[in-house]
């Protein structure tokens, strides 16, 4: 299961399902291990206290910025998602240059230096949200009622979605779903529970028992 945490200075860390880091602050420095799996570090801005995430083989390095690490049996992988990170290798062997990789970026880096390793490539936002999608938060229904589904989805959206009938607030439902995307929910429900929705001036969504045809 993904888990957030957040750290002394604002920064935060979603780690994936089964992912494993060690933080260690200093004055000077704010260092993260990543022993295993996947991670996204959302970075808080300090110039004089750079942030750097370490796999062993590779140092990422960071003022403030949003990116994702994981750990693959090929490599390391290094997604930039908002500003940009130094990518540089630590063995002992390697040369200091760093590859700086920017917002928008994928940097693939295999576990074997060869005689130069690659350069970053543009992916496109699709293909970032879905190497992402782990870290939105999921609705998980069991036989549970629209009421209560309402609940949690409001706490995690900017649309309020409002259940205007009390037959409809009793409808149970069963699946997992973007806790984040009120609109898709709505439209879900619009397209296979006979459920109509109107929005209200102030952005909310009413929903209501479509009328029969």
């Amino acid at each position: 299961k993904a888990e957030q945490r957040l750290l002394e200075d604002g920064s935060r860390i979603d780690l994936n399902a089964g992912a494993r880091v060690l933080v260690h602050y200093t004055p000077e420095r704010r260092e993260v291990t990543l022993l295993a799996g996947e991670a996204l570090f959302t970075v808080a801005k300090n110039a004089h206290r750079p942030f750097v995430v370490r796999t062993g083989q590779v140092e990422v390095r960071a003022v403030g910025t949003a990116f994702a690490v994981q750990m693959v049996d090929r490599g390391v992988d290094v997604l930039v998602t908002e500003g940009k990170v130094a990518v540089s290798r630590v063995e002992p062997a390697a040369s200091p240059a760093h590859v700086l990789v920017a917002a928008g970026n994928l940097l693939e880096l295999p576990a074997a230096r060869g005689a130069s390793d690659p350069t970053p490539h543009a992916v496109s936002r699709g293909i970032i949200n879905h190497r992402l999608a782990w870290t939105r938060p999921r609705l998980q229904l069991a036989d549970t009622t629209l009421a209560d589904a309402v609940t949690v989805l409001n706490r995690e959206n900017a649309v309020q979605v409002i259940v205007a009938d009390p037959k409809l607030a009793r409808l149970r439902l069963t699946g997992s779903f973007h806790a984040d995307d009120a609109e898709g929910f709505v439209r879900l429900l619009e397209a296979n529970y006979h459920v109509h929705a109107e929005r209200r001036p102030d952005g909310a969504l009413v929903l209501q028992l479509a009328s029969s045809p």
